[in-house]
């Protein structure tokens, strides 16, 4: 049995529809009202009206892309780019929005970003851009990953890793896996990779601007053969002679050394012959580089030179008497300088070092009056304890020792 319609049901079907119908053109009708009037007030220099009108416009239709876009612009032209942000992200984190709208919002969204130069933010909204042209309109703008070669893998030898980017980038990096900043290691100059084990070198490329590219990274791992390090035939302690630092390390190795105690690299000096162990304490650091860039452990020997003053200190006050006669600074050996009252006496005032080798006596001199009494003349001298060589001390303007040999 067919079923028929009441004519009533019809009737309130027929109205709901007419009324969808009026509702959706009366918006339609009252957004272009609203955009006509904001372009008038617009023109008008208005923008602040302009502006105000659009956002009600927006909260009435929340999913008209065209008002939303007219207002981010609106509101840009405002110098207020921060809010111009808020707008446009109710289209770029919105689903509701076709592809040309939501490309328009990014295409506007990367503007702002590219004149504040914040090319962190703009990175980031390229990452999620889903428009491949906007992608390649904005990408000229950032700064390309570093390129690592070898990009890793598994090596049996030892490793020197380049790493290259744009002209004009400055290229940090790190080898323990940590994120790279600008106060991590700057790259300079292929980096050396020369022990056992894992390593993850990660690296960015900073702008002139300050623009970061992605990280790149890495990944070693390195077998190598051990090398051995070098030996040093004289062990550490106390030395009361002259000595010399020899070390040998295995054919076709390179021995590297430092004699401060900092830590040695393939920069530091280079072992060719034995070394002269320096007066006092002195701290030696040796290791050794293979033909392949392998690197051994450091060794780390520490001296004390001690020698027996060569010259007695009445032997040395005689060698400065004659050195001060050669000179014509003394008459004679009683101390007598001419047109002097009186004479001059000279006194071993302790000792002293220059440069931690080689060892001094101080030799102040005194002004023997006719009177009797005595007191200082202002004048210092020094002598070699082990060879009785003769100078006359002095300081710089830095309080810095000076010897100057007498003849």
């Amino acid at each position: 049995m067919q079923i028929k319609e009441h004519p009533l049901r019809l009737l309130m079907s027929a109205v709901v529809l007419v009324l969808i119908i009026f509702t959706v053109w009366f918006e339609k009708t009252s957004s272009e009202r609203d955009l006509k009037r904001a372009e008038t007030l617009r023109t008008e220099g208005r923008l602040k009206e302009s502006i105000a009108l659009l956002k009600k416009t927006m909260e009435k239709e929340p999913t008209n892309a065209t008002v939303i876009l007219t207002l981010a612009s609106d509101q840009r032209e405002a110098s207020d780019d921060t809010g111009a942000l808020m707008t446009l992200d109710r289209i770029i984190n919105s689903a509701r929005f076709s592809e040309a709208e939501t490309a328009e919002a990014y295409r506007m969204t990367a503007d702002i970003y590219r004149k504040r130069e914040d090319f962190d933010s703009l990175q980031n909204l390229l990452d999620r851009c889903p428009d491949t042209e906007v992608v390649k309109e904005y990408s000229n703008d950032l700064v390309q990953k570093p390129v690592i070669v070898p990009a890793g893998g598994t090596f049996s030898e030892a490793q020197k890793v380049t790493i290259h980017a744009g002209p004009g980038d400055v290229i940090y990096y790190t080898l323990d896996g940590s994120k790279p900043s600008a106060h991590s290691n700057q790259y300079q100059e292929p980096i050396s990779l020369s022990k056992s084990g894992d390593i993850l070198l990660r690296a960015i490329a900073i702008s002139a601007k300050g623009a970061k590219s992605k990280v790149s990274e890495a990944g070693f791992q390195l077998h190598l053969q051990d090398v051995p390090p070098p030996q040093i035939l004289e062990e550490s302690g106390i030395y009361s002679e002259p000595t010399k630092i020899v070390a040998i390390a295995q054919a076709g190795c390179i021995i590297y050394y430092t004699s401060d105690g900092t830590r040695p690299s393939v920069k530091s000096k280079i072992y060719t012959t034995p070394v002269e162990m320096p007066y006092g304490d002195s701290v030696f650091r040796f290791f050794a580089v293979d033909d392949k860039g392998k690197q051994s452990e450091v060794i780390t020997k520490r001296y004390k030179l001690v020698l027996k003053p060569q010259v007695s200190k009445e032997q040395a006050v005689s060698a400065l008497i004659n050195a001060l006669i050669r000179n014509e600074v003394l008459l004679d050996a009683g101390g007598k300088k001419a047109d002097e009252e009186g004479f001059f006496t000279y006194e071993v005032d302790g000792n002293f070092t220059v440069q931690d080798s080689d060892e001094y006596y101080r030799i102040v001199e005194y002004h023997v009056y006719d009177d009797g009494h005595t007191e200082k003349s202002g004048l210092e001298f020094s002598v070699n304890v082990n060879d009785g060589t003769c100078y006359r001390l002095g300081y710089d303007s830095t309080g810095k020792i000076v010897l100057v040999q007498l003849k």
